[in-house]
């Protein structure tokens, strides 16, 4: 996966003004009719904004304008705003090293203005070059340095550095270092959050799907992406409509939902409309051309790989142009025009080839023909001397052979007889447990689907309870419904454990617990970001029956904690999970060294946190014996057998 969207974010950035800029159509208006220089230099800048990262060839258009304007160099921002947009430009073709030159550009210009701004940006930009051309680590070292600058400094909005952490995300991302990934995500999402960027948060719900999705977790890549799906609709913003709608069709396809997978990749063409000139457009192209491979429609499977094939071509994207070139021979192999397949492979191998370094090619054969030609010399003095051996050695065959010969004519004839007896019984034997197998893999197979249904209803529940919170203007019922989509994910978690696991009666309670905590740390973003998490449940399983009461006793005691217990500590947290089973009896202890819970709430009768109600009711349920305790921070003891 790929956060291309995310590149114009930090260009975006040095050039937006406080005021909203008007609709395309009145920019080019106002460009048409007003006679001032400095007017139209304006407003050839604010056409650029609203060009970058939807609409490569305009943005070219409005770039070559200003660049010759000749009040271009009156306006502080008019060079930069130039090299920003042909930066963009050969980004978007894929040309990076073009790209790279007009960043560096106006590097110089924002050292010589003394514009820590424009340094930062720079190197931001910079950074998203190197990550194109995949050279992550050191993108990740002028992240650090651009962060380093932007952190704690006035100048920078919050957006703006939470564009950075989405860049630094982005990084991790393709390094395949997925759980730091994950954190820069949140410490993103939680600033878009607090300051109500619905734009911003769509991109970001995008990336944790996408990262989730990198992770093999397809119900949470599915969850975040309809999120930002939902709220893609509401803002009407049609390319990310077009970009999840792709992402989403590539997830079903990876699980091989043929029919959902068109559904969704033919929406995104749709959202596209005549904008076919960007990388999603042909993904999503080549998308549905596998899909309709898979459903035997070879004709229309050759005419999008080829659709997509040209458009990779045309940016000169070698490494997608051999790939979509091999997709197309197999469409041509099952339609019978196997000569034009043949060119199709060879068409692949040869751009496949132009991507590697011709000495090693080159020294690969030599070392070949090197090989060959010394074993064929050894070849030629062994035969020498084998052949003096090989005279004596037949005369012992001889005799050795005719002593076996007997042998085995007198071990065949009693083999005979045993394989009579036995096959009779194995044909039996293995009959009746084909048919048990058979019934075995039935029932396993529609466990899973129940479980995996189940999972999915729960999701469907979280959604929705999210996208009510999201409405909800009363903070107490946006903080409930919050609460209450966390229980409902955690019972959906347990479901899913089952159905992913071999033995569908018993959840790894480890593993679970560990998924389940981590997730809920992240949530709380840098306000949970310095707490270590201990878990120890090694060897524990559980059944559904048991696991959905003691899941949901720990997502609220661990969700408790991250919310209350750490507001007043300075680093040092800790929150700590450990189930034991011993003596007949399992023992449940969870323990942080925050602030403690108040004794009145603790030892009430009725509490009045609906949390501690969920923690005692459900202790009940499972018949166990528990206890609250404040030393040194809150401790909860549960005793249960099963």
């Amino acid at each position: 996966m790929k956060y291309l969207s995310l590149i114009f974010l930090c260009f975006i950035a040095l050039f937006r003004v406080a005021a909203q800029t008007p609709k395309i159509s009145e920019l080019k208006e106002l460009y048409a009719t007003t006679a001032s220089d400095s007017v139209q230099v304006q407003t050839l800048i604010n056409l650029i904004n609203e060009y970058i990262g939807h609409n490569p060839d305009s943005l070219a258009y409005f770039a070559q304008k200003l660049d010759t304007h000749p009040g271009k160099d009156k306006n502080r921002n008019g060079q930069k705003s130039v090299n920003v947009a042909y930066a963009m430009y050969y980004y978007d073709k894929a040309e990076f090293d073009s790209s790279i030159v007009y960043i560096d550009k106006n590097i110089e210009i924002s050292i010589a203005q003394g514009d820590s701004v424009g340094i930062s940006s720079n190197l931001t930009n910079a950074s998203i070059v190197l990550i194109g051309q995949s050279k992550y680590q050191t993108a990740i070292e002028y992240l650090l340095r651009a962060l380093a600058i932007q952190e704690g400094n006035e100048k920078f909005a919050p957006k703006f550095v939470a564009n950075t952490y989405n860049v630094i995300s982005m990084a991790y991302h393709n390094m395949k270092n997925f759980e730091t990934a994950q954190e820069y995500q949140w410490k993103a999402l939680n600033v878009y959050k607090a300051n109500a960027m619905e734009t911003d948060l769509i991109r970001s719900y995008t990336n944790l799907g996408s990262n989730f999705l990198a992770m093999n977790k397809n119900d949470s890549a599915m969850y975040y992406f309809g999120v930002g799906l939902s709220l893609s609709r509401k803002n009407k913003d049609e390319r990310k409509l077009a970009e999840l709608s792709r992402m989403i069709g590539d997830l079903y396809l990876k699980e091989q939902k043929y029919d959902s997978a068109q559904f969704h990749y033919e929406n995104s063409l749709q959202y596209f409309g005549d904008n076919k000139s960007t990388k999603e457009v042909t993904e999503a192209m080549v998308g549905l051309g596998t899909v309709y491979f898979e459903k035997g429609n070879y004709p229309r499977a050759y005419e999008m790989h080829k659709q997509a094939k040209d458009l990779f071509a045309d940016r000169g994207d070698e490494l997608e142009t051999s790939r979509t070139l091999w997709l197309m021979s197999k469409d041509l192999q099952k339609l019978g025009r196997y000569e034009d397949a043949y060119q199709a492979i060879a068409e692949s191998k040869t751009l496949s080839d132009t991507l590697q370094a011709k000495n090693s090619a080159d020294a690969i054969a030599e070392m070949q023909v090197k090989y060959e030609t010394e074993k064929k010399e050894k070849d030629l003095a062994l035969q020498g001397v084998q052949l003096s051996a090989q005279e004596l050695e037949l005369n012992r065959q001889e005799l050795l052979r005719n002593v076996a010969i007997a042998g085995a004519l007198l071990l065949g004839v009693v083999a005979l007889l045993i394989f009579q007896i036995k096959s009779r019984s194995n044909k039996t034997i293995t009959a009746q447990n084909e048919l048990l197998g058979k019934s075995l893999s039935e029932r396993e197979a529609l466990l899973k689907e129940i479980h995996h249904r189940v999972k999915n209803n729960l999701q469907i529940i979280a959604s929705l309870l999210y996208l009510q919170s999201d409405e909800s203007e009363n903070l107490d019922a946006k903080r409930l419904l919050e609460e209450g989509q966390g229980r409902v994910r955690s019972m959906a978690l347990i479901h899913q454990k089952l159905y992913e696991n071999d033995d569908l009666k018993h959840i790894p309670f480890d593993e679970y617990l560990n998924e389940l905590i981590g997730e809920i740390k992240l949530s709380f973003g840098d306000m949970a970001k310095d707490v270590a998490l201990e878990v120890e449940a090694k060897n524990i399983f559980f059944d559904v029956d048991t696991a959905v009461p003691l899941g949901l006793i720990i997502n609220e005691l661990s969700t408790n904690a991250f919310k209350y217990a750490y507001t007043q500590r300075m680093g040092g947290g800790v929150f700590k999970v450990v189930l034991q089973h011993e003596e007949g009896a399992y023992h449940l202890t969870v323990s942080d060294n925050g602030s403690g819970i108040p004794d009145e709430l603790m030892h009430a009768t009725q509490s009045a946190s609906l949390g501690l109600k969920l923690t005692r009711m459900l202790s009940d349920q499972l018949e166990g014996d528990y206890r609250f305790s404040n030393s040194n921070g809150t401790t909860f003891e549960l005793k249960f057998a099963v």
